[in-house]
């Protein structure tokens, strides 16, 4: 079936139905080797770092792992923090993006539509909340 939904294999966004840090990733790396660079920054702009990388990697892990390895300590805590906030500040953008698209809701159970389906079913079978019909 072409026109069928993927199944969300992310338990993050399975669970709340929001994008989780990496979601995107896949499709980006896709139309980044692809050709098609717009689609891939859509996507997820880390892409264009993580491709390379995974890359260099490949071809030359102890090369990588030297060069790592020669900078000094706190240059790599740097590194790793600051790439760490950079996805950090980019998750939070998109969030904020995907908040301010979308019409306020007050009726939770509809907000979040894959944990109605999850989490309030647990309620009901577990006699937390009642079963509406």
């Amino acid at each position: 079936m072409l026109g069928a939904a993927w199944p969300t294999l992310c338990p993050f966004r399975f669970l709340t139905q929001l994008p989780c840090p990496g979601c995107g990733m896949g499709r980006a790396c896709i139309a980044l080797a692809q050709g098609n660079l717009a689609g891939a920054w859509h996507y997820h702009p880390f892409a264009f770092f993580l491709i390379p990388l995974a890359l260099g990697l490949a071809c030359s892990p102890s090369r990588f792992g030297r060069a790592w390895l020669v900078l000094p300590p706190s240059v790599r805590k740097g590194l790793a923090g600051g790439m760490l906030a950079l996805v950090l500040v980019l998750w939070g953008y998109s969030l904020a993006a995907l908040l301010v698209a979308q019409r306020p809701n007050r009726d939770i159970s509809t907000h979040f539509e894959g944990v109605e389906s999850l989490a309030l079913r647990v309620a009901v079978d577990a006699g937390v909340l009642p079963a509406v019909a």
